[in-house]
């Protein structure tokens, strides 16, 4: 199974059917009703336990989460929820959010400090837990990145804002992101630049969207922008063969 470490928060809210989740080195069997979290920079992965599976997927950027990091600095909330009585009100929220008919980028932000605030309500928060230094230097410059992507940013800024060396940083993308610096900060301006366009309450051109997202050229972002959508062509591909392999 393909694994995943990124900045965002990660939660899934089971519809039907039986997966199993992974989070580092614990294993949740999720049924409909359930929630799994997982916090920023922890590893996971799923595995379907039944034929098919239905469930929202929700990814929440750092962006999103702005307000809880900053109430609950050192606090998150915990991996696997269980209470269905619970969590009826937070399926409700997240379902109407799923089918709000007129998504802006602002609504979103509304939308996610409500749905924490449910989850604060009904759950007790837990701890981060310690990493050992490498996770932590990875996490401390996921972090500064995430933070500063839309600017000018170079890998030569990096290693004068936070110590670490060039080649030290490019070796931690590679090995926990699988990305280039150049590559990863690109897939972030792409991934906001599409969020902008897509929200029609913003009077904005395209290349206006594209210059705050750090793009200096539409070439770029085109070109950055199909990389990405190669990319996970070639992933749904390898994860439909692997799905045929276990068939046989």
């Amino acid at each position: 199974p393909l694994g995943e470490f990124h900045g965002s928060v990660e939660m899934i809210f089971m519809l039907e059917g039986v997966a199993e989740a992974h989070l580092n080195d614990k294993t949740y069997e999720l049924r409909p009703g359930d929630i799994f979290f997982a916090d920023s920079y922890e590893g996971h992965w799923y595995r379907h336990k039944t034929s098919s599976v239905l469930a929202y997927v929700l990814v929440l950027s750092r962006e999103h989460l702005r307000d809880f990091y900053d109430l609950y600095t050192d606090q998150t909330l915990i991996t696997y929820m269980s209470n269905h009585k619970k969590n009826e009100k937070i399926f409700a929220l997240v379902e109407e959010w799923y089918n709000e008919s007129k998504k802006t980028h602002i609504k979103d932000l509304g939308y996610a400090n409500i749905l924490m605030s449910y989850f604060v309500e009904g759950y007790p928060l837990t701890k981060r837990t310690q990493k050992n230094n490498r996770e932590e230097a990875i996490k401390h410059l996921l972090l500064y990145i995430h933070e500063h992507y839309l600017e000018n940013l170079t890998l030569a800024k990096v290693e004068k804002d936070l110590g670490y060396s060039m080649d030290y940083c490019s070796r931690l993308l590679k090995k926990y992101v699988g990305r280039s610096f150049r590559e990863y900060i690109n897939m972030l301006r792409v991934r906001q630049a599409k969020v902008l366009m897509a929200d029609k309450s913003l009077d904005m051109t395209t290349l206006e969207i594209l210059y705050k997202c750090g793009f200096q050229s539409a070439a770029t972002f085109y070109r950055a922008k199909k990389q990405f959508e190669n990319e996970g062509k070639a992933m749904e591909a390898y994860i439909n063969q692997e799905e045929k392999k276990k068939n046989l």
